[in-house]
Formats: structure tokens, C-alpha cells, sequence
């Protein structure tokens, strides 16, 4: 007897299914799975699907497309527990991962802030930064969300976004870092030439209008303030983010 290969077992009107959040709070995922061969394995992950604890309140999986189309409370369940229970079934999970180059990443506040932004969006399920490479390593649905949609949010968090591995802006990393490392150059410089004048008027003994504390806190704020910025700017964004999160 030949199997039918387009098979597709959706639920949602059976007494093991759960109802969608009345707040319209749901989202949808599309799982890649592998091994399935027959309508047995399609009812197997379906079922497995379901049993997830009372997050699922759809689920239509099809052997033609090997994909399951999962309707969930993300407040009652995450996306790698729907993954864990396929896997558990013993099937397999394909899902994308992308590297993404970073600009204006500083301190592990930034790394942070990136990460949280990321993983806020429907369909990215790992969001990992490398302070070291001034990458985002993202796993992700790309049936659910698309490269656009991460540069908007790494931009908005206030960072910037250079591409990703294996397109065709790579040299723009190349030109971010030498941006960047002639950027911390130039603060370097000015910051050793403004501390060096400060110490030659102190020890010169020469009469100022104003007593001297208040003449060096003047010259040197403004020079504090420009060589402190990349600082401030991270620990702003990190503030906005935790805020954010508050009131969410």
C-alpha cells in the first residue's frame, strides 16, 4: 500500500486542544523538521506538539514540506520548547543561524542590550554577542522574521549594523574597524595633548584671573565629556533597555 506523501494533521477542535489567548497574545512558529517518513511520524510530532504544558492551541504539521506550524501563548511556552518536543519525539530540528557584524560595541552592557533587543523578536530563538569579534551569532525562524526586521532593532538599540557574514557588504567590517580604531586614536591624542597643558600650568606657577581648580575644571570637561562618550552612550542605551523591560 503507497502512502500519500501530502499529509497534513492540523488540531484544533478536539478535546486535547487548547484555546488561543483571549488577550491576542498568540504567536505562530514554523518548526523545519526532519525524519519524518509517514502519516505515523506526522501524528507523532503533531501529538507531541500539543502535549507541550498549556501554551499550544494549534498546531498543523505537513509531510509534504516537512514543516509544523505551531499556534502558542509565548507566555505559557518558548520556542525552544516546542523544539525539545520534536527532538524528544525523535525527530530532528533545522533552523537558520546567522552571523551578524556589529558596529559600537564596547562592554558587556552593550552586548547586553543587543542580545535583549534580538531575542524580544517573534521568531529568533538564541541571540549570542562576541565582545571579542563584535558579532551576534542569531538561530532564527526565517519563515517568521527577516534580516531587515534585526537591523532595525540592533539600529534602533543604538548600535550599528555592518551585515553579516557571507553577504556581499563584508568589506564594510573591514571599514568600521579602521573607522573605529582611528576614532579611538584621535581620543587617545587629544586626551594625552589637553592632560599634558593642564599639568604644565599647574607646575608653571603662572597667576590666573581664576583660582586654578576652577580654570581646569572648565578646560577639561568639555574634553572629558568628548573622550567619555562611547561610555555614556552604552550605559544610556543599557538604562533605555532595562527601562523597557519595566514597563513591559
Amino acid at each position: 500500500m503507497t502512502e500519500e506523501t501530502n499529509i497534513t494533521i492540523a488540531s484544533g477542535g478536539d478535546g486535547m486542544s487548547k484555546n488561543k489567548p483571549d488577550t491576542g497574545g498568540g504567536a505562530t512558529t514554523v518548526i523545519r523538521v526532519t525524519g519524518m517518513h509517514c502519516a505515523t511520524c506526522v501524528a507523532t510530532v503533531e501529538k507531541a506538539l500539543r502535549a507541550v504544558d498549556g501554551g499550544v492551541y494549534e498546531v498543523s504539521v505537513s509531510l509534504a514540506t516537512e514543516k509544523a506550524v505551531v499556534g502558542y501563548d509565548p507566555e505559557k511556552c518558548t520556542v525552544q520548547e516546542l523544539d525539545a518536543a520534536v527532538t524528544s519525539a525523535g525527530y530532528g530540528i533545522l533552523r537558520e543561524t546567522l552571523q551578524i557584524r556589529l558596529g559600537g560595541i564596547h562592554c558587556a552592557t552593550c552586548v547586553a542590550t543587543v542580545e535583549k533587543a534580538l531575542m524580544a523578536l517573534d521568531g529568533v530563538f538564541s541571540a549570542e554577542v562576541n565582545l571579542t569579534t563584535n558579532r551576534a551569532v542569531v538561530g532564527y525562524d526565517p519563515d517568521t522574521i527577516d534580516v531587515s526586521r534585526m537591523k532595525t532593532v540592533i539600529i534602533d538599540a543604538g548600535y550599528e549594523y555592518l551585515g553579516f557574514v557571507g553577504d556581499e557588504e563584508g568589506n564594510q567590517e573591514e571599514i568600521q574597524r579602521t573607522r573605529a580604531l582611528r576614532n579611538l586614536r584621535n581620543r587617545t591624542l587629544i586626551g594625552f595633548a589637553v592632560s599634558a597643558f593642564l599639568m604644565a600650568i599647574m607646575f608653571s606657577g603662572i597667576m590666573l584671573p581664576i583660582p586654578m581648580t576652577y580654570f581646569m575644571f572648565i578646560v577639561s570637561t568639555p574634553f572629558f565629556i568628548y573622550l567619555a562618550y562611547p561610555i555614556f552612550r552604552a550605559a544610556w542605551g543599557g538604562h533605555s533597555e532595562i527601562t523597557h523591560l519595566r514597563w513591559m
